[in-house]
């Protein structure tokens, strides 16, 4: 008798146990993905804020210096600023590769709206630091 209502219950039983085993794995999966998703994204952005920063530094260094040197004023004109900026674009994308660029587009939707806002803030902060380190020079002086 006592493995006749074993047997009634395990019937019963088994079916909600594994029901609710698959339920939680499922869960603990979702869980993992979206963990995992946002790692590589985070991981994506750190990559994308160093390759910004080592273009601009690098076009800073050959392209712009070059063409500051060779006028009277040492200014660029708006249309050199944009060329030069279309070029960090093609380097950035090229050193990104196709992996980081779906990543990134996956949460900001086309690459070239993010990097026109990188790009500009590298400009911006790669002047601040020349301004900043030219003003501690000619304060030694």
């Amino acid at each position: 008798m006592l493995p006749a209502v074993i047997e009634e219950i395990a019937v019963y039983v088994v079916p909600f146990a594994t029901t609710g085993v698959t339920i939680l794995l499922t869960m603990a999966g979702f869980y993992l993905h979206r963990n995992y998703q946002t790692s590589k994204f985070t991981q994506a952005l750190i990559i994308l804020d160093q390759i910004v920063i080592a273009v601009v530094q690098e076009l800073n260094q050959t392209v712009v210096a070059d063409l500051k040197a060779a006028k009277a004023d040492g200014k660029l004109t708006k249309d050199e600023a944009e060329q030069i900026k279309h070029k960090a674009m093609e380097l950035v994308i090229k050193k990104l590769g196709v992996d980081m660029l779906k990543t990134i587009q996956m949460y900001f939707g086309p690459i070239t709206d993010i990097l026109v806002t990188k790009i500009e803030a590298a400009v911006f902060d790669a002047k601040r630091t020349h301004v900043k380190n030219g003003l501690k020079l000619a304060k030694a002086h």
